[in-house]
Order: C-alpha cells, then structure tokens, then sequence
C-alpha cells in the first residue's frame, strides 16, 4: 500500500510539474533570441550560431530543464519519505508491525533515490552528446567538421591579433584593478593582486611600484610592507601599459602615556624573590614593552621581567621604563631573614611573657598569679614536663622553664631546679654558651639571655623592652611571688652581686 502511496506521489509531483513549465515551452522564438543576438553585436555564426542550430538547441535546452526539474522534486520526495521513515522507526516502540512498516519506506524511498540520480546522469549523458560536447564537457569536434587551416584555405580569414577573443592568438588586457587593504600598521605587511580583463588574457605581467618607498615599500610580487607613518600610492602596471593605483595609509602609532607599578612592595627579605608587575596607560598602546632596572643590584636584583630578588640588607629603588621613555619607581627595604626570624621569635618570647607575668614588681607575699600562666602551668604538670608543683607554679625555675617551651624558644630547656638548669645550660652540646664577661649593660644583653646563679638558687629570664614593663627582666620567687616584673632595672647588677647562699651568677645565651 504505502510503495503505491510513494509511486502515486511521485506521479503527481511530476504531473504538477509539467503544468507548471507550460510558459516554457512558449519562450520568445529563437529568432528572436537570434535577433537579440544581433542587436548585442554579436552576429559572428560561430558564438551566436544560425537560426536552425539554434532552435535545435532551443528544444534540447528545455527537455533538458524539464528533466531536471522532474528529477529534482522526485529526488525532494525520496529524501521526505526517508526522513518520515526514520521518524516511524524511531517512534515504532519495538513492535514488530511498526518497524517492519517504517524500514520499507525507507528501503523503498532509498531505490527511487537511486534511480532518480541513475536517471540524471543517464540524461546528462545523452544531452551532451547531441550538443556535440563529451561526457567530461570538453568540445566534440565531428568528422567534417575540422576547422580549416585559412593558410592552406585562402578564402578564409584568420581571427584578427588583440580582440580579446578567446580563440585568437594573443588576448590583449583591456583594464586591470588593484584589491588591497587601505591601512596598514607600521611593521605589518599585507599581499596586494589585481583583477585582470579579460581573465584570459594571454600576457598577465604586472609590475609593481610604490610612489613613496619610503612609507611602504612593495615587492614585484605585490607584497606591501608599511615602514613608518605616512601615505604613499601603490600602483600596478601591464607589459601593454594598463595601471591602477591604490593609496594606503600607514597611520601613527599609540604609544604609552604613563606606566605604573602594580602591586606595589615596600620589603623583601634576602633570599626571597617576588614578581612585580606595571601597567601600560592606554591599554591598546601598541609598544608595552617595558624595561626593569635596580639602582643596586648588590641590594635587589630585577630580571627584564620584573622579578626581583633580596640579596642583602639595606634599600633599592626598582624603575620600569617604556620604550619611549615612560617610567615609574618605588624603594624596597631588603630584611635580613635571619634578623626577620630572630624578630618574630623574641616577639613571641615578649608576648608569651607579657601573658604570664605582672608588669610592676610586687614585693613578697604577692602570689596572685594571671590566668594565662595558671592555665599553662596546669597544662605542663598534666602533660608530665613540669614535676616541681611546689606552691603551684609561684617558682622562678619553673617560670623560666614554661616561658621557654611554650615560646618556642627552647623546646628542650631542663624540668630541673635552678641547679640542674645550671649544669645544662654550662653543657655546650645543648647549645648554649656562657656570655657573662660580655655583658656591661642592658646594651649588650639580648632577649632570651638566662640570668642563674651557679649552682642551686635563683634563675631570671631577661626579655628587651616590653612596653608597659618596669624591667627588661621576669621571675618569680619560691612560694613568695608570682611571675612579675624585675625589683632591678639593670641586668650588669646581677654580675656584682650574690645570691642569698653566697652563689653567684652567671649569665647565658642561646646560639644562633
């Protein structure tokens, strides 16, 4: 049923069709065709052609055109039906009934399909041949109908030289137009070419010239490259004299009108490095090149990129610069990153005390401890590295001892009395070392120096300047005092005198 649907459909479309080319069939004659021809000045038999072999090529044309059009809507159709057919598949759900159906329309639109495009090139075929021309489109020439040498045949004359006619020996260009681009950057270069009348002409040599080489130059091959602001004329000449120009421009350059460093620094410690960056104002300035410098490459060092590198302490200034001559500044101070680390471990030796300790010396008897150091003092004797528990942390010893683990200044600093603590600090291995006889002031002190008698006694931790502290130094006293501020304000005291027990004291220092 549905082959008889397919078949009846395409008979139809043919039928309408037909119909439908009936103003073909009643085109102008030939001869009037032939008379246009005339009128066009074309009257030469051998590109109009006669009345007769016209007309027969008339009626080829149009069966040719109604063929084609046939085979065109019936191809149109096919094409539908396998759309359709695929739709059907597609929707069929798996019954069998369903996809059986949708798979022959398919089958059945695919052969007409073919036969359809057997049937074009079957006509194509035949029509050329009775127009004289072989399957491949090149001309058939009959027996008989050779053309005629006129040398050996006197009565018939040769195409005339310079007609622009295709058949004829040498084809004159007539006009020629140069096609190119109207600007061009400095630096740039673009391909130029020609159009030439006719495109058959037997000689296309074209010379190639610029009126200002200076502002862009052209090669013979029509290559123009644009080398500084200005216009110049680019013109193209034929071997028989035609030319044509075309003026180009090569415009003035944006340049930078101010350059600034981004993400501006003010340190860098030495060993470290940090990329810089600038940016270029206006943003579409041709030239952003830039050019980095240091004024101290023995301070800070810049690669062309902008990376920069502490080499030692002390200030450089770093300087971007455009190409043409815009720049900007900014001075970095260099850290030394041993000084850098030494700062950020006596600060967190300042803060843990400033915790811990009262800041104004108190006298005996005062035993009410900060919060902060009862905690810590609890969290010691818990974790086990604390064993003196006496008066509940209110112990020099045992001050010094949690200051230096919780700072982080000596994670192996001794839970022994001031006398173990004595014989561990005077233990070079444990890396320390005994500064007593370079200390004549506060000056010469360094936050984290241990002040301790020599042997069993009293131990004092000095720390710098504290702000809001009366001494440079903190303790505490055996079940007397809490941590506090030092009664004296001089650490060179503690050379001149002795403990209560007759011990002197001695003075120690952690090597870096």
């Amino acid at each position: 049923m549905r082959i008889k649907f397919f078949a009846l459909s395409i008979v139809i479309a043919a039928i309408t069709l037909f119909s439908g080319l009936g103003p073909i069939f009643s085109a102008p004659s030939v001869y009037a065709a032939q008379d246009a021809c005339d009128i066009a000045g074309e009257s030469d038999p051998l590109i109009c052609g006669t009345k007769d072999s016209n007309e027969e090529e008339a009626l080829q044309l149009k069966i040719k055109n109604v063929l084609e059009t046939v085979y065109l809507w019936i191809g149109i159709l096919a094409v539908i039906f396998i759309v359709i057919g695929g739709i059907k598949y597609m929707t069929s759900a798996g019954e069998a009934s369903k996809v059986e159906s949708a798979k022959k329309t398919i089958t059945y639109s695919i052969i007409g399909l073919v036969v359809v495009l057997a049937a074009f090139a079957i006509t194509e075929f035949f029509i050329g041949a009775l127009d004289g021309r072989s399957p491949d489109g090149s001309t058939v020439v009959a027996p008989g109908d050779e053309e005629e040498d006129p040398v050996e045949h006197p009565g018939k004359e040769a195409p005339h030289e310079g007609t622009g006619d295709p058949g004829s020996d040498k084809v004159e260009i007539k006009s020629i137009t140069v096609i190119g681009v109207n600007t061009i950057k400095k630096g740039n270069e673009y391909g130029f070419y020609v159009k030439i009348v006719p495109d058959y002409a037997t000689d296309k040599t074209v010379t190639w010239t610029s009126s200002n080489p200076k502002v862009a130059s052209v090669s013979n091959t029509g290559r123009v490259k644009a080398l500084k602001p200005g216009s110049t004329t680019i013109t193209a000449t034929t071997s028989n004299g035609k030319s044509s120009s075309k003026t180009i421009t090569v415009p003035e350059p944006i340049v930078a009108e101010s350059v600034s460093i981004t993400g501006k620094v003010s340190t860098i410690q030495t060993g470290k490095t940090l990329q810089l960056s600038a940016k270029v104002v206006p943003n579409n300035a041709e030239d952003k090149n830039l050019k980095w410098s240091s004024s101290n490459n023995k301070i800070i060092t810049v690669t062309d990129t902008g990376k920069i590198k502490g080499v030692k302490a002390g200030t450089a200034t770093i300087t971007v610069k455009t190409t043409n001559g815009k720049k900007d500044s900014i001075k970095i101070t260099v850290q030394d990153s041993a000084q850098v680390v030494s700062d950020s471990r006596v600060k967190k030796l300042q803060d843990t005390v400033k915790a811990y300790a009262w800041p104004t010396y108190k006298g005996g008897g005062y035993r009410h401890q900060k919060s902060a150091y009862h905690s810590a003092y609890k969290a010691a004797t818990k974790a086990g590295w604390v064993s003196n528990r006496d008066c509940g942390g209110d112990d020099c010893g045992v001050f010094v001892l949690i200051t230096m683990r919780n700072s982080g200044w000596e994670p192996n600093y001794p839970n022994e009395r001031t006398g173990g603590q004595y014989k561990w600090l005077s233990n070079p291995k444990h890396g320390w070392e005994d500064v007593t006889n370079k200390i004549k002031s506060n000056k010469d002190a360094k936050p984290g120096d241990v002040i301790i008698t020599r042997g069993q006694g009293h131990v004092l931790l000095f720390m710098g300047k504290v702000d809001g502290f009366d001494s440079q130094m903190a303790s505490a006293s055996y079940c007397s005092r809490s941590p506090m501020s030092d009664s004296k304000k001089n650490i060179y005291k503690y050379r001149t005198i002795t403990h209560s027990k007759g011990k002197k004291y001695a003075i120690f220092r952690k090597k870096q």
